[in-house]
């Protein structure tokens, strides 16, 4: 049984109500709180929590119950308590599952999506996982490995495993990109012509939100087919809480749910550094000053894959600097 908690009509987090007051403040430990706000939320969640248990107030939820019963397809999930994180973000159709054993310590962490095109972003990290593989001597970062992966008509789910214990965020605001990680995953850096770039779907979904930064898109199509360009491998997302270090300084990277065989090379140096100014009001006079050793087209070609990201300052500076 858990105790639900929504905002406007919409889930949003589900606490089991059979843990003791220790355990509880374990469990909400496992929610990312980097902020004020979500510090304070997490007080108020924990005092609810608690009230509930103490005039035995239980719900059963049918969203729940569907939950559990996908769950209970894996043996290995099975077995274990959990807390749900439903995200908030209009449409998106998705949750996020902690699992913990009995000394209630994060084993594993789960994504259910209902949502069409997150089936296709869950089935790219699955694949993405499933076939990265170096030898642990050379390894630059670690990835988590999968646990578990279903995709049906009406949802897909991916499971792996929890970061070890020991890991904190390596937040873009407070470090800079490390360059292990960034020269790793260019590693395939290759020359083409523009051209290609107008078969791959990334491209395909900026076209979908071109209007957003037609200057952007203007100037690219501007530029011959011939025009040589890089490409090369990408997170695709490191502007986010997507990368994390242990007490031995070995990063771990996550969610890895947008990278691609053949992106814009900059695409991971851009999507750090928006991550890290986008608080900064002068974000577009630095952003130029920063990349101005970079081939003008390389880095448009970046901010168009963060625009089809829906990266709202990869947008904001686009038009800035195209003059939309």
């Amino acid at each position: 049984m858990h105790k639900i908690f929504s905002k406007g009509g919409n889930l949003y987090l589900g606490i089991p109500l059979d843990l003791n007051i220790i355990d509880l403040i374990k469990v909400l430990k496992f929610i990312p709180s980097f902020t004020i706000k979500r510090k304070l939320h997490k007080i108020y969640v924990f005092l609810v929590v608690t009230l509930s248990k103490i005039l035995r107030i239980t719900k059963n939820n049918e969203t729940l119950l569907e939950i559990d019963n996908i769950i209970s397809e894996n043996p290995i999930l099975k077995r274990y308590k959990y807390m749900v994180v439903w995200s908030l973000v209009p449409n998106r159709k998705r949750c996020y599952i902690y699992f913990y054993d009995s000394k209630v310590e994060l084993v594993y962490f789960g994504k259910l999506s209902k949502k069409t095109i997150d089936h296709e972003f869950l089935r790219n990290e699955y694949d993405f996982l499933l076939k990265y593989k170096v030898p642990k001597v050379n390894a630059q970062f670690q990835t988590p490995s999968v646990i578990y992966f279903k995709e049906v008509d009406d949802f897909t789910f991916l499971a792996v495993d929890a970061l070890p214990n020991d890991c904190k965020l390596f937040h873009p605001e407070k470090n800079d990109l490390p360059e292990r990680v960034y020269n790793s995953l260019n590693s395939n850096k290759a020359t083409h012509d523009l051209d290609i770039c107008y078969t791959q779907n990334w491209w395909k979904n900026f076209l979908v939100r071109k209007d957003r930064t037609i200057g952007l898109y203007n100037y690219i199509v501007s530029n011959k087919g011939a025009s040589k360009i890089s490409l090369s491998f990408i997170h695709g997302d490191l502007g986010s809480e997507n990368i994390f270090k242990n007490n031995l300084d070995h990063l771990y990277i996550i969610d890895w749910e947008r990278s691609c065989k053949m992106g814009p090379h900059l695409t991971d140096r851009v999507a750090f550094w928006l991550g890290k100014n986008h608080n900064n009001d002068n974000n577009i006079i630095e952003f130029n000053e920063f990349f101005k050793q970079e081939n003008k087209l390389d880095l448009s070609l970046a901010l168009c894959f963060l625009v089809s990201a829906d990266f709202d300052l990869a947008i904001k500076i686009s038009k800035r600097i195209f003059n939309d």
